[in-house]
């Protein structure tokens, strides 16, 4: 083999790699711009989405308060409901104002006691909960027969008791 013919092959050689390479390029390429157009599209997806739903929020609050009195015999259970649940949050937050009245004013004096806020007390008890380590769990050989999965009834997790704040 004389120099030329090695010389052609190798240039024919990167020749065909420079082409791979490039359609790869090309593909990764059109996949990267199919990938960006799906995830706008997700984002429009979740905005329209969105629209609507406060769209027939505001629908169902303008007719509510229109034909609250008087609806059309399909709402009238909605309404209904509606109107429980409204008189169960006012009740709600009326006994929530006097708990915290009678917080401030038992002895006539300031308790100390810290109205809780429920969602610092959750992130707080998750917070701790993932701090723990966990404790690996061995199977337990002579544990008995064996029941079937289908048998064995779900196993409900044991309340938490509240912590003190300290």
């Amino acid at each position: 083999m004389d120099f030329n013919e090695i010389k052609n092959k190798v240039l024919a050689t990167i020749g065909q790699a420079s082409d791979g390479a490039k359609d790869l390029a090309d593909k990764a390429a059109e996949k990267a711009k199919v990938s960006g157009r799906i995830a706008k599209l997700g984002m429009e997806l979740a905005s329209a989405r969105e629209t609507v739903k406060k769209n027939y929020q505001e629908l169902g609050k303008l007719y509510f308060d229109q034909h609250a009195d008087d609806p059309e015999p399909e709402f009238v259970q909605l309404i209904e409901e509606l109107r429980i649940t409204m008189q169960n949050i006012a009740d709600m937050e009326a006994e929530t104002a006097e708990l915290k009245a009678s917080l401030k004013s038992s002895g006539g004096e300031d308790t100390g006691a810290d109205i809780v806020d429920f969602e610092a007390v959750v992130q707080q008890t998750e917070a701790e909960a993932a701090a723990e380590p966990e404790i690996p769990v061995e199977p337990e050989a002579a544990a008995g027969p064996e029941v079937p999965a289908e048998a064995e009834a779900p196993a409900e997790p044991a309340p938490e008791e509240p912590k003190a704040e300290e």
